[in-house]
Formats: C-alpha cells, sequence, structure tokens
C-alpha cells in the first residue's frame, strides 16, 4: 500500500470524521486526524477540529496535549497565512511551555517549527507587531537555537546511515499496523506473539526514533522512508 492508501484505510477503520462527538480519550486519534486533513490540503476544516480538541482539553488541563496541538494551531495558522494570529497562538504555547520541559513538543514539528520561530523572532527584532509579547522573544530564540541545531544533527546523522537497517524487519511490520490503527492486542494476534512482545517491538521502534508516541512514530518513519 501507498501512503495515501495507507491514510485512507486508517481513516476507514478507525471510522474518524471532523464532525464527530469527540472524547478526551481520543484526542490523540482525533489529532491525527487534523493533520491528515491539513496534509490534504483541507486546512480550515483541521483547524476547526484543533480548535475543539483544544475546548476539549481545557476542561482537563491535559498540559502537554494542550501544548502540543496549540503549537500545531500556530502552523496551520501560518500556513493560512493569518500571521498575527500565529504568532499570538505560538505566544500562548511558549507560556503553556513556560518553566517546564517541554522543548520536545516544539522540536517534533521540525523544519515548519523552524521557519515559524524565525518569522516570529525577526518580527520581534524588527517592530513589525506592537501587539505582540517581548518577553516571549528569548524563549523562541533559544528554541530556534536548538531546533536549528537539532536539523542540522539529523541531516548528519541521515548521511552517516542507511534508514532501511534502523528498524528490524519485525520492526517495520509493527510499525506498519500502528499506522493502519491497530492496537496492540491487535497487532498480538495478527503477528502471532504475545501482547508484552509487542510493546516491546515499539519501545525499540521509540527509542531508535527518539519518539515517544504511535503519532510521533509514524510521521518520522515517514520522513526516514521506512514505511
Amino acid at each position: 500500500l501507498g501512503k495515501t492508501d495507507c491514510i485512507d484505510l486508517w481513516i476507514k477503520k478507525n471510522k474518524l470524521t471532523p464532525h464527530d462527538e469527540m472524547t478526551l480519550a481520543m484526542v490523540e486519534q482525533y489529532e491525527l486526524l487534523a493533520r491528515i486533513l491539513a496534509a490534504q490540503g483541507n486546512r480550515s476544516e483541521a483547524l476547526e477540529l484543533v480548535n475543539r480538541l483544544l475546548t476539549i482539553i481545557n476542561h482537563d488541563e491535559k498540559r502537554r496535549q494542550k501544548l502540543r496541538l496549540t503549537i500545531y494551531k500556530s502552523l496551520l495558522l501560518i500556513k493560512q497565512e493569518r500571521v498575527v494570529d500565529s504568532f499570538l497562538t505560538l505566544e500562548k504555547a511558549l507560556t503553556i511551555a513556560e518553566g517546564d520541559r517541554c522543548v520536545r513538543s516544539f522540536l517534533d514539528e521540525g523544519l515548519e517549527m523552524k521557519e515559524l520561530l524565525n518569522q516570529y523572532v525577526n518580527s520581534i527584532q524588527n517592530h513589525h507587531y506592537d501587539n505582540l509579547q517581548k518577553e516571549n522573544f528569548y524563549d523562541a530564540k533559544r528554541l530556534l537555537e536548538q531546533i536549528i541545531s537539532e536539523l542540522k544533527l539529523t541531516d548528519i546523522h541521515a548521511n552517516e546511515m542507511r534508514h532501511d537497517n534502523l528498524l528490524t524487519k519485525k520492526e517495520i511490520t509493527v510499525l506498519t499496523y500502528i499506522q493502519k490503527g491497530l492496537s496492540n492486542k491487535v497487532i498480538a494476534y495478527e503477528l502471532g506473539i504475545s501482547l508484552s512482545t509487542v510493546k516491546t517491538h515499539i519501545n525499540n521502534i521509540y527509542r531508535k526514533l527518539d519518539v515517544h508516541n504511535r503519532l510521533l512514530a509514524v510521521q518520522k518513519a515517514q520522513k526516514l522512508n521506512l514505511l
């Protein structure tokens, strides 16, 4: 299956639409749906879905999820050329992350976040907008330096190793099932292995790809052309 076919299969299998009644337990799945919608060019629909998810999370105070969605909202807004709205949303994300070790949520967005942070920092330096919070400037500048450094390291690692040897055949198979939306229990059944073995494979995938959840594992694997 190609990338588009796998996405269509995942949507059909999970039977998700942007207009569903959503629960807190399903936030991660619907965040993935929002990213799929945006990738397919449906950015307004993706933004509306992210706003709904943020409303659900605001009622429950899930800080990490709230941060991740706020960051992604800022990226959606900049793609719609709503620059000021994007910058103000980015400032909300910087405020949520303040005093906490949440930089990974920014760094995981890669080149798009680098470009947004660069625009934001330059806008403050050149006094383009009066309503921006200058107290976020140094946090944004520090994040920009970190993400530039990480992107350089990623390029170096990409040149130093063959990506097709990064994961074992079994780990790639497990990751393919994850991409299709299968649960750990179903993956264990399909592969004829124990649930604990599936969890071991997934932990190894997370470690090798330097990620911490299923969504990021699939995204990283796609960037490295592993799937």
